[in-house]
């Protein structure tokens, strides 16, 4: 005990014993909150099993609402229910609703002491290269060896029950839980694009797998192939034309969803050989556009020119039709002096190669149509016989097909023969006046005097064609005694005669002219004499 400046007693003791109520609520007070804390733990855990590594989504990106469709690429280690897996036969709730899950179970799924519950990862690859296909959003369902979908959940943040799953953009996912050992067939429910819907793939759980070290499943897509078909025909008859060949190429470099480049662009990918039947099919190509070149052409056909393009889209392509013409050679037989004017009924003589001589006439255009020509052969084409009057062209004319089947670089190759014929043209005019006059007979004679042509002119110029070139004579208006001798020349142009007839306009004007003149000099005449007389009256 000790005084204070006032006389009152101090106790310690009492001090003391307030320090230590102090110190025991403040401990109480932390042993409270730890408490608290770990009941607030144990009751967002009941639903979690001691045992550790069971739900991926624990640790997983959350889905923003509830969904069936569960996809998940980058788990870690969780927990959930083992009791969690569900199938068709029984319910996925907690409590009495678990016990009856359990008594209500298929065969073959494994519980309890029959086996650890499996993390399981998913890969769907290309069957071809086993790349993975980086497609996103291909789902799949599970079920178990009796054929009943599972259900999986997530539980975080809430608990989710899915019964499909799909692949994230790397063409992956995780199941949500793991399931226990036991046999299972994941079923493919996408058709992805430029592959075959994939099988029903099966696999057994019989061993622990954690979510680090995963059960691996690989589901295996097979890229589509499809064969182009083609079929060749004859343009104008549209009738199959056999035999032939033709290269495919790439048109751009074929990728499938693996990313691998099957095919360069400009790649050659395979030849197609036509049958009898101008059919023919390449082999299985994968989807993509490619182009069809010719290599071998047909007989009697010419290469056709460009690239053909073509796409391979789907499994059972139609034929695709493509045209084929024959080489052919057009011989028009023209007029040398007017071009327009096309010559008919002239024979011509075709020679060449293996094909036999054979004589052909112009129709009534003055057309020939050579075709069935053979390959890498030079032919030759001769007039022998003239179309009406005109001369002909007795010069060979020759042309050449190559091993294509072109002419100077044309399936359809054009040939122009022409034949010169002489035209006279005869006009008459007046003496005076120099216009055309009619009704004047003409007669036209040979050197021998005898008759070619007559006629009476009609105020235009008469033109004679197909006249030998020569001498001949021509009596105007019937002075039988008075010829006019003419020489008609080998010319392609028009021959111009122009002459003088006097006709009776001529005659009139002279007659006027005449009289005209004898009236003025009676005129001149009479005045003349007035004159005189006037002057004689002024002298007297």
């Amino acid at each position: 005990m000790k005084k204070n400046r006032y006389d009152e007693t101090v106790d310690y003791w009492d001090t003391l014993a307030d320090g230590m109520v102090a110190l025991f609520l403040c401990i109480l007070l932390i042993v409270m909150l730890f408490i608290l804390y770990f009941s607030r733990t144990v009751e967002y855990n009941e639903h979690v099993d001691d045992a550790y590594g069971n739900n991926a989504a624990d640790y997983a990106e959350p889905s923003p609402t509830p969904t069936d469709i569960h996809r998940y690429d980058d788990p870690h280690p969780g927990d959930d229910d083992e009791e969690s897996v569900i199938t068709e036969a029984g319910g996925g709730g907690e409590g009495e609703e678990e016990q009856h899950e359990e008594e209500t179970r298929p065969e073959g799924v494994g519980y309890g002491d029959e086996g650890e519950k499996s993390a399981v990862f998913v890969e769907v690859v290309d069957a071809e290269t086993k790349l993975p296909l980086a497609r996103e959003g291909i789902e799949f369902e599970l079920y178990d060896s009796a054929m009943h979908l599972q259900r999986l959940n997530d539980y975080y943040p809430v608990r989710v029950e899915h019964t499909r799953f799909e692949t994230t953009e790397s063409g992956q996912f995780y199941l949500p839980e793991k399931i226990y050992e036991g046999d299972y067939i994941f079923r493919a429910l996408t058709v992805v694009e430029g592959y075959a819907p994939a099988d029903d793939t099966p696999f057994s759980l019989s061993a622990y797998y954690d979510w680090e070290s995963p059960f691996y499943v690989t589901i295996e897509m097979s890229p589509l192939r499809s064969a182009i078909r083609i079929q060749l025909v004859d343009k104008s008859t549209g009738n199959p034309v056999a035999g032939g060949s033709f290269h495919v190429f790439a048109a751009e470099s074929i990728v499938t969803l693996d990313g691998t480049i099957r095919y360069h662009a400009g790649d050659l990918v395979d030849t197609i050989e036509l049958d009898a039947n101008g059919y023919g099919e390449s082999i299985g190509l994968y989807f993509g556009r490619y182009f069809l070149r010719q290599v071998r052409v047909p007989d009697f056909y010419g290469i056709i020119s460009g690239d053909i393009s073509t796409e391979v889209l789907d499994e059972n392509p139609t034929p695709e039709i493509i045209q084929a013409e024959k080489t052919t050679l057009v011989l028009t037989l023209r007029d040398a002096l007017y071009d327009n004017i096309t010559l008919p009924d002239a024979e011509f003589t075709v020679s060449g190669g293996t094909r036999p001589s054979e004589t052909l006439v112009t129709d009534s255009t003055g057309q020939i149509i050579l075709t069935n020509l053979q390959k890498s052969t030079t032919y030759t084409v001769q007039q022998t016989g003239p179309s009406s009057d005109y001369q002909m062209d007795t010069a060979e004319h020759s042309f050449t097909v190559d091993g294509t089947g072109l002419i100077q670089g044309s399936i359809r190759q054009t040939m122009s023969i022409k034949n010169r014929i002489t035209r006279v043209s005869f006009s008459v005019t007046g003496t005076l006046l120099e216009t055309r006059v009619s009704d004047v007979r003409m007669l036209l004679q040979d050197a021998e005097g005898a008759t070619v042509e007559q006629w009476t002119t009609s105020g235009q110029d008469a033109i004679i064609t197909g006249l030998a070139p020569g001498t001949y004579r021509l009596i105007i208006g019937g002075a039988v005694d008075n010829p006019i001798e003419l020489y008609v020349s080998d010319e392609i142009n028009v021959q111009q005669f122009t002459y003088k007839h006097w006709t009776l306009t001529d005659t009139a004007i002279v007659a006027g002219g005449s009289v005209a003149l004898l009236g003025a000099l009676t005129l001149l005449i009479f005045v003349s004499r007035r004159r005189k007389r006037s002057r004689r009256g002024a002298r007297s």
